[in-house]
C-alpha cells in the first residue's frame, strides 16, 4: 500500500475503528467487565483488519485476496509440521525444564528452519538464506 501510495484508506479506516473501539468497548465493559472491552476491540479489529482491509486490497488495489488467503493456510499448515512431529515427545515422555530448554526448544528451531527452507521458502528466499550460510561457511559455493 505504502509503495502504490494508496495507504490513506487503511489509516483513515483504522482511526475511525480506534474511536468506534472506544465506544463499543466502554459500552460492553459497564456490561461485562474487562472481558466485554476485549470483545469490543476484538469486534473492531475483525472488521477493520479483516472486512474492510481486504475489501480494499480485492477492489481497490486489485489483489486477489481469495488466493492469498489460501497462500497462508497453506503455509500455516506447512508450518505446523514440526509441532506435530515433536508432540508425541511432549505427551508420552516427562521433560525436565531444563531438558526442553536444552534439548526440544533447538531441535524445535533446527525442524523449524529446515521445514520453512524446503515447504515454504521460494527460490528468491533460499537463495537469500544461501547467500548468507556461504557468507557463513556453512555452505559450499
Amino acid at each position: 500500500m505504502q509503495a502504490m501510495n494508496k495507504y490513506k484508506f487503511k489509516s483513515i479506516s483504522t482511526a475511525v475503528m480506534s474511536v468506534i473501539n472506544v465506544i463499543i468497548s466502554i459500552f460492553l465493559a459497564k456490561l461485562y467487565g474487562p472481558i466485554g472491552s476485549a470483545i469490543g476491540t476484538a469486534i473492531s479489529l475483525v472488521i477493520c483488519n479483516i472486512f474492510l482491509i481486504n475489501w480494499y486490497y480485492y477492489k481497490k488495489i486489485k489483489i486477489d485476496i481469495k488466493e492469498f488467503w489460501i497462500n497462508i493456510l497453506l503455509m500455516t499448515i506447512k508450518l505446523l509440521l514440526p509441532i506435530v512431529i515433536l508432540i508425541p515427545v511432549l505427551i508420552f515422555k516427562h521433560i525436565s525444564e531444563l531438558m526442553f530448554l536444552l534439548v526440544i526448544a533447538p531441535l524445535y528451531c533446527i525442524l523449524y528452519a529446515i521445514n520453512c527452507y524446503i515447504l515454504v521458502m521460494n527460490d528468491y528466499e533460499k537463495n537469500l538464506v544461501n547467500k548468507v550460510l556461504k557468507k557463513l561457511k556453512l555452505k559450499r559455493a
